[in-house]
Formats: structure tokens, sequence, C-alpha cells
């Protein structure tokens, strides 16, 4: 509308497709987006291009409407069907507050997604705000994906835990190619009650970087063997200048974890145990595969103690280690 004043905007699965252009903007509309009809039915699309931007918008990515046969999707968990929004290009966030809901169809299978944003090319996620959220039954969480050279911009991130113990049902955010987490801030939340709740988890891959963002992750706050929220970096990717702070939980502590060649680099890393969690554990760092420690400063402090393991072929490099008792 004109006036910037449109709300509750429905886009249905199937294909429901708004694209916005150039320099076009969503104002404050409220833009709700659907996941896919019946059995790996097509979602609905809400995309961004060029310069436009999603500016002070509200959008809640939704998961499917599923059919009686959906127990027979294809086994991809992040192969679709949630409510998709797409930054391509220059585009931006803004200000927005998104949502990407998980699956929460009690007859979902793996196959079955939740809602997802995604960032490509140069878009970036500028000062919005994203709530990605987890799955309560056995399909997957929401999810969010920076690849080419998008940025997270000053964004803020709070990504769920899930209610199961698939590896997927966690709201996750990921990044590929060169993507960046420039200097946003991610809150992965431990599980809080069930059997083996995947907590929420941050991801960088191929090349990407951690750049000056912030990370926390909490460890479970209950239940039996709960999932912790999880950093991890994989292939090359490196957690630059980034800051990570490990908070203590049930079972486990907030993780960062390093596989392949991926590198601590010059990051900043705190075990801080200090909380009053019964039968808590401290945080960990972890080194598995080829990673290394670059020079990366490790501090663990606090009552529930923490640990940095070296495993593999991986080695400490020229880090520096901390153990305040």
């Amino acid at each position: 509308q004109d006036d910037g004043s449109a709300s509750g905007i429905l886009l249905r699965g199937g294909g429901g497709l708004i694209q916005l252009l150039d320099s076009a903007t969503a104002e404050t509309a409220t833009i709700l987006v659907d996941g896919g009809m019946g059995n790996g039915g097509i979602p609905a699309f809400l995309k961004f291009r060029n310069d436009s931007t999603a500016a002070a918008a509200t959008i809640v990515n939704r998961g499917p409407v599923l059919g009686p046969n959906f127990k027979n999707a294809g086994p991809n968990p992040d192969n679709g069907w949630g409510g998709t929004t797409e930054f391509s290009d220059y585009a931006t966030a803004g200000t927005a507050h998104v949502i990407n809901e998980g699956e929460d169809h009690a007859n979902a299978s793996n196959g079955a997604a939740g809602g997802i944003t995604k960032f490509s090319g140069n878009a970036s996620a500028d000062h919005a705000t994203f709530e990605t959220r987890g799955s309560p039954v056995n399909g997957t969480g929401g999810y969010i994906e920076f690849s080419g050279s998008a940025t997270a911009g000053n964004a803020t991130f709070v990504n769920l835990n899930g209610t199961t113990g698939f590896s997927n049902s966690n709201g996750h955010a990921v990044f590929f190619d060169a993507a960046t987490a420039g200097y946003a801030s991610f809150t992965n939340i431990g599980g809080d009650g069930g059997s083996l709740e995947a907590g929420g988890k941050t991801e960088f891959r191929g090349a990407s970087t951690a750049d000056h963002a912030t990370f926390t992750s909490y460890g479970g706050t209950g239940g039996s063997f709960p999932g912790p929220g999880t950093t991890q970096f994989f292939d090359t990717a490196t957690a630059a200048n980034g800051t990570f702070v490990n908070r203590p939980g049930w079972g486990s502590g907030g993780n960062v974890e390093f596989y392949g060649h991926a590198t601590a680099a010059d990051g900043t890393f705190t075990n801080d145990s200090t909380g009053t969690v019964v039968g808590g554990a401290g945080g960990n760092v972890l080194f598995k595969e080829d990673s290394v420690a670059g020079q990366g400063h490790f501090t663990t402090t606090g009552l529930y103690g923490g640990y940095v393991w070296f495993r593999d072929r991986t080695s400490a490099d020229h880090g520096t280690f901390l153990i305040d008792g």
C-alpha cells in the first residue's frame, strides 16, 4: 500500500509469490509465508532483490500444511517445503522482525522443514532481528542460510532448541562460501526439559568467517541428556575475531567445535560456567580432525569449570590458555 500500512498479507503455499525489486520496501507490513501443501508441496516465496529492503516489516515463515502421505516425503530435512524468504544481490533485511517457525505437525517426518530465510550474493541481514524456532515434533526447525558474499551485518539471531533428538529439529543458522557473520549477535539455546532435545546451532562451512560477531551458547536446562547450544566450524572456515561465550548447563555446557581445517584464528573463547544450574557442567571448546587453535585466546572459569579438547591431528598452534579454578 502507498502508505506502507499493509498488514495480514498471507502468501499461500503452492508457489504463492511476492517480489520486491530495485529500491522497493516492505515498510511496516506483516507478511505470513506459508509452507508447501501436501506431500512435498512447493512453499510460498517472499523475495527481496537488488536494493530492496524488508524495512520494519514483520515476516513469519511457516512450516508446511501436511497431507495424509507426508511421512513418505524425501529424507533431506533442508530440502524446501517451509515458507521461504529470500534476500539476494544487495537487498537488506533492514530492522525487520523475522520468525522462522519449526515444523509443528504431529505426523511430520525428517523430510518436513520449518520456515526458511536465505541471504545470497551481497545481501545483508542489516539490523534485523531473527527468531529461529525448533520443531516440537519429528520435523526440522527453522533455518537461516548465508551464501556467496552475504553478511549477517549487525543483526540479532536467537536459535532455539527443538524438542526431539533429531539433529536438525533445532533452530539453526548456516554460513557457506565466503559469507560473513559481520558484527552480528548469535544466541544458541540448549534443550530445556525433554529427552535428547537438540540445542540451537550456528554453523560455518566452506571459507565462511565469524568476523567480529558475538556468540553465546547455553547448555541444556533439564530433562534427559539435553543437547547444548553449539557453534561449529567446518572445512576452512575461521572464527576470525569473533567472541564466543559458552555458558553452563545440565549434562553439558554450551559448545564451540572445530572440524576439517577450520581455525580459531584470533577469536576469544570463554567457558564461563558461573551460575546456579544444579548439577551443572561447564562449557567446551573442541578441536577435531586437522583444525587448529590459531592465535585464539581461551579462558575457562567459574564453578563448573569447562574443557578445551584436542583430538585427532589438531594443534594448539599459537593459542593462549588460562585455566582459572
